[in-house]
């Protein structure tokens, strides 16, 4: 039992990597800029280029990539752009519910 456990986690790892990494390249496609969620209307360039910068929207792709990722796994899934709050504690904030539902 312990060892179909193990094998069953050991095999999980790379399909999430997977899936993680399909879903970090397909929001990059997504045509529009994230930044344009932070400035007001109007704003100009110069602002709209210093929140690109923060978000580090700037840097490469595969720079992008490896910085999130390893966000991720330390347990820092990021900001969200809808609530503009730390996704972590809007998960946890959901969680109770979750349980009483599973």
């Amino acid at each position: 039992m312990a060892s179909f456990l193990l094998r069953r986690v050991v095999t999980a790892i790379p399909l999430l990597l997977g899936v993680a990494t399909l879903v970090f390249v397909a929001l990059s496609l997504v045509p529009g800029d994230p930044a344009t969620l932070y400035v007001p209307i109007g704003a100009s360039p110069e602002m709209l280029d210093q929140v690109r910068q923060n978000m580090g929207l700037d840097d490469p792709l595969a720079v992008r990539y490896v910085r999130w990722l390893v966000d991720l796994l330390q347990g820092d899934p990021g900001v969200s752009t809808h609530f503009r709050l730390p996704v972590r504690d809007l998960i946890l904030a959901s969680l109770p519910n979750t349980v009483v539902l599973a």
